[in-house]
């Protein structure tokens, strides 16, 4: 096999090591190794030439050859014993097929808490062969809990024009051995360890694309089998599918902590990833009923809060009165017995600070993506930024490299401040 040339852990750049190292590596030595302690997570697959054995952890999937199709990872439930976790990461063996990288990092982490979505690599060409996501949910402490179920990371993948088999596998986080893996961080209140997704096999992989060395035998958190077909003269149907990407207890300001009710309720998440758009729907949680009345577009979301919540099965449907005609109509129900949050302490929400030095995206946060941003406007790829005047972060009249390696600096905790 080629394509890739080395794991994630040895190919990621200095500041997403960096990053992923403040939250999940300084807790090596106490991390969790109890099997009762492990959560579990699963991939989907789906997209528009997709056939999987099961819709929500499927085993098997058949996919045209060289279409385009989505693979994301779903948290089915949170480790156990826990108030919630803090992080997650995500390390997914995709082997020869190609990954399309999608420019902006937070529209692959789609946690719905992510406050610092990382990659690693961090500019994937897209042949790596493994590619590895996490997020935490404030970029500096105190770490707010989470207690979502659904899907965390989604990405784009391409599959072979030729007739092959490949393996996608979720590998697992391994405080030794695979330190990138895909597994949790507990809060402090649980002892800030970092703790394993729940392993369901091994996995014997080429990770270095060498075929003059041994594969390794991973631990696997899921596996899936994707078979690539050639391409049919047979057109596929034109329809919208709706589906259910996640389901939590919450409030219906979510975490905020400038809540004006303690009411929870349950916040489904909801899309469409058919080729067409859906028309007007009626969604159904556990009895109570909300229309979408514009609809949804091709690949666009909506988020729809209901009060009150089951401590049992509490059941989630769209398309509830079949108004839409689906690709699947087996793909538009969910029932989960969902864990109730911890209220937040009541607080004033921190201003955004306004003119940040450094901060050019105008988002009122200093990233990496500003420097990204940073370097395209010196190499003339791009003649503008929403915050041109927080470039300069030196403050001596040149917007340059030096700026770039200041915020670089900035991001990975050299420097305390710009």
């Amino acid at each position: 096999m080629s394509g890739f040339l080395r794991p994630a852990l040895l190919m990621a750049t200095p500041l997403a090591l960096a990053m992923l190292a403040l939250v999940f590596i300084l807790a090596q030595q106490l991390s969790a190794t109890a099997s009762e302690a492990a959560a579990t997570m699963s991939l989907e697959v789906s997209g528009q030439a997709v056939i999987c054995d099961a819709p929500d952890s499927p085993a098997e999937c058949s996919v045209d050859g060289g279409e385009e199709f989505t693979v994301a990872v779903s948290v089915d439930n949170m480790p156990a014993d826990s108030s919630g976790y803090v992080g997650f990461q995500t390390l997914l063996y995709y082997g020869a097929m190609t990954y399309n990288p999608n420019p902006d990092i937070a529209n692959e982490v789609v946690w719905p808490d992510s406050a610092l979505p990382l990659r690693s690599p961090n500019s994937p060409g897209g042949l790596e062969g493994i590619v590895g996501h996490g997020s935490v949910t404030s970029q500096t402490p105190p770490l707010e809990v989470s207690t979502y179920v659904g899907n965390v990371m989604q990405l784009r993948l391409v599959c072979s024009e030729t007739q092959e088999s490949f393996q996608l596998v979720l590998i697992g986080y391994d405080s030794t051995e695979q330190p990138l893996g895909s597994g949790f961080r507990l809060s402090e209140a649980d002892g800030g360890v970092t703790v394993a997704a729940k392993v369901r096999g091994q996995a014997v992989l080429d990770l270095d694309g060498d075929p003059f060395t041994d594969a390794q035998t991973v631990d696997a958190a899921a596996t899936v089998q994707i078979k690539c077909f050639g391409p049919t003269p047979t057109p596929l149907p034109t329809n919208p599918d709706l589906i259910i990407q996640g389901m939590s207890v919450t409030l219906e300001t979510g975490g905020a902590c400038n809540f004006t009710t303690t009411t929870l309720g349950i916040r489904i998440g909801i899309a469409n990833v058919g080729n067409v758009d859906a028309g007007p729907f009626v969604v159904d949680v556990n009895g109570a009923q909300q229309t979408v009345d514009g609809g949804l577009g091709v690949d666009e979301k909506v988020s729809l809060w209901f009060s009150g919540f089951s401590n049992g099965e509490n059941v989630a449907s769209v398309d509830a009165t079949m108004q839409v005609d689906e690709l699947n109509e087996l793909n538009n129900e969910v029932s989960r017995i969902l864990p109730v949050p911890t209220l937040p302490l009541p607080c004033t929400p921190t201003p955004t600070p306004v003119g940040v030095p450094g901060d050019v995206d105008c988002n009122g946060t200093v990233t990496s993506i500003d420097a990204a941003l940073l370097l395209q406007f010196i190499a003339a790829l791009t003649s503008t930024l929403p915050c041109e005047q927080n470039a300069d972060v030196n403050d001596n009249a040149t917007i340059d490299a030096i700026d770039v390696t200041l915020i670089l600096q900035f991001t990975a905790g050299l420097l305390g401040s710009l």
